[in-house]
């Protein structure tokens, strides 16, 4: 990893250099895993799916939370 930031000039000293080294290799390696699983589903990343997850999800925790008047929903 050092060696493949010092063949474009930069050389990593510090360890806050290290540390967006790492974070920007994780975003990288995120959004490839997120385009391969793009690619690999027939139907796309399937966002229906997923906000009907998101709406169940909040309203699960909405039920858990008391409202105003202290009683749950």
């Amino acid at each position: 990893m050092y060696w493949f930031f010092r063949i474009f000039g930069y050389s990593p000293e510090s360890w806050a250099d290290w540390q967006v080294i790492f974070m920007i290799t994780l975003c990288i390696i995120l959004y490839v895993w997120f385009v391969i699983e793009v690619v690999r589903s027939k139907k796309g990343f399937g966002y229906r799916e997923f906000a009907r997850w998101a709406i169940s999800f909040v309203k699960k925790e909405q039920k858990i939370a008391p409202n105003k008047n202290g009683k749950n929903n």
